[in-house]
């Protein structure tokens, strides 16, 4: 009974979010999330490796 609670609770809290924001659902929002933090991460690592000076 406490795991269908938790996930009425989840849900319910997901449904009040999209509309104070008036989104509408994106089933792949973690996966995008997920893609553009591994962008940014990665665009930071170049920038950090373009700023080092070369040990020559």
């Amino acid at each position: 009974m406490k795991s269908y609670v938790a996930v009425q609770k989840k849900l319910l809290v997901m449904i009040y979010h999209l509309w104070k924001k008036q989104e509408e659902y994106n089933a792949d929002y973690e996966k995008n999330i997920r893609e553009k933090e591994q962008v940014s991460s990665s665009l930071s690592a170049f920038e950090e490796s373009k700023n080092v000076a070369p040990t020559n």
